[in-house]
């Protein structure tokens, strides 16, 4: 794909830590920013099409260090695993086109620095296999 830019970025933050469940507009809201379309050597970048939200997420929204994962930053996007699909690569192992699965932002487009790269994957023959992009 050509030089990308000015690219408006709708994502999914935590504005306050809840005590029970999260309400939308108060625990959760959507924040527009713009995404660095600027690739430095083997960086990607991905259109997200599909997060996962499972139930440890709720755990992330509380400030509580965990064995096992970070808890979310006020402000910031969710992270989760997704499938995206690389639209931008200077990353020769993530070719234009590939889908891609990893813990990716909640976010329409995440900029994947060459340090982050080696956490996603190509997942081969995605596009011709019978089973369904949603589900990898």
């Amino acid at each position: 794909m050509a030089n990308i830019n000015n690219i408006s970025n709708k994502q999914v933050v935590l504005l306050d830590r809840p005590t029970d469940f999260p309400i939308a507009g108060k625990h959760l809201g959507v924040q527009t920013t713009q995404v660095d379309t600027f690739l430095e050597d083997n960086d990607i970048l991905l259109r997200n099409l599909y997060v996962s939200a499972d139930p440890y997420l709720r755990g992330r929204m509380d400030d509580v260090k965990s064995l096992y994962t970070t808890t979310f930053e006020l402000g910031k996007p969710f992270s989760s695993g997704g499938v995206s699909e690389v639209i931008q690569s200077r990353n020769p192992s993530f070719p234009v086109g590939a889908i891609v699965t990893g813990e990716t932002n909640w976010e329409q487009y995440t900029h994947v620095r060459a340090a982050d790269a080696s956490g996603f994957k190509v997942v081969e023959g995605a596009r011709d296999s019978k089973i369904p992009i949603r589900y990898w």
